[in-house]
């Protein structure tokens, strides 16, 4: 099964429908319009990497994306269907907005199968950057490489004034574990800005390796505005 991800701003992902789970946040001070309108709005400028508008009503849009499925010989044996389902519910001054994944494929043949993903860092990811269009986020500023190494993750670069390079870390450095949990064993979440949650204000606990040596450090996050609010003054 091809999973296929979607460039949304700074970060990468994809959703879908029926009675399969889906992934929600909490929009605070928008209505269900504004959120639904923005996300159209992204659809419609950037694309959304090959997804395209397939319906829009007043609380959901459906995006989706097609490919040719083909055997080992290079032959055409079918399409692939990508689907993304945005649903917005008003609740009270916020709004709870939802994203869910599946994947279509239909044969050449006649036959169909539905493959949910059911992959909460995908759903999660792609919500978050809608919210932080519209509300304010926490960053610590850092980035990482990709790849485990000494059972964490090399720090490949600070952010100027950031929490990290405040506290005296150092590029080169490894995080090995946050809020006592190692990151290795929340690699996909850490990697996508899951881990730590990057709406929340709090402090979080850091393991760091400088060399041969751990040590412990609590670092407070840097609070940015909505990128809404970067992008339109």
């Amino acid at each position: 099964m091809k999973k296929v991800f979607i460039i949304f701003s700074l970060f990468i992902f994809i959703c879908s429908t029926k009675c399969f789970a889906a992934s929600n946040v909490i929009i605070q001070n928008t209505n269900s319009e504004q959120v639904l309108q923005y996300i159209i709005n992204k659809a419609v400028s950037q694309g959304y990497g090959n997804y395209a508008i397939e319906s829009a009503t007043s609380n959901s849009i459906t995006l989706t994306a097609s490919s040719d499925l083909e055997n080992i010989l290079g032959i055409k044996v079918g399409v692939q269907q990508d689907k993304i389902i945005f649903t917005a519910v008003q609740n009270g001054n916020n709004t709870l907005l939802s994203a869910n994944i599946v994947i279509y494929q239909y044969d050449n043949n006649g036959y169909q199968t539905v493959h949910p993903v059911n992959d909460n860092e995908d759903e999660i990811t792609l919500l978050n950057n809608i919210k932080a269009y519209f509300n304010n986020y926490y960053f610590f500023g850092y980035i990482t490489g990709s790849e485990v190494e000494q059972g964490g993750f090399k720090i490949t670069s600070l952010t100027d004034n950031g929490a990290f390079k405040e506290a005296g870390v150092k590029v080169g450095d490894i995080i090995l574990r946050v809020n006592g949990e190692k990151v290795k064993k929340h690699k996909r979440a850490f990697l996508l800005n899951n881990f730590p949650n990057m709406f929340s204000p709090k402090p979080a606990t850091f393991v760091i390796k400088t060399g041969k040596i751990e040590k412990e450090i609590v670092i407070t996050p840097k609070e940015y505005l909505p990128l809404g609010y970067m992008y339109n003054n």
